[in-house]
């Protein structure tokens, strides 16, 4: 697969870093999806560095509240390939 851009990214390592909660991330996450109105987002499921974020990494917790909430608001959750623009890039 080609380079792929983002076009959200809060950073949630530093949620983990500054100890702060999954549904504290989700909020950020889900403000700013709500805000652009699409996108691919990124997110951090392990990390190399600082055992502090590797130890108290909630990716999946908050994924597991952003995902019903951007459901329930009417998002869609497609593949790569049925995005217009990103299909020349996946070979």
């Amino acid at each position: 697969m080609g380079p792929i851009s983002w076009d959200i990214d809060k950073a949630d390592w530093q949620f983990w870093q500054r100890g702060l909660t999954s549904e504290e991330c989700a909020n950020d996450y889900l403000q700013e999806i709500i805000r652009v109105g699409r996108g691919i987002v990124l997110m951090h499921d392990s990390t190399a560095d600082y055992d502090q974020i590797k130890n108290n990494n909630l990716t999946y917790e908050t994924i597991m509240i952003l995902i019903p909430q951007l459901k329930a608001l009417g998002f869609k959750f497609v593949n790569l390939d049925k995005i217009p623009g990103i299909s020349p890039y996946l070979n």
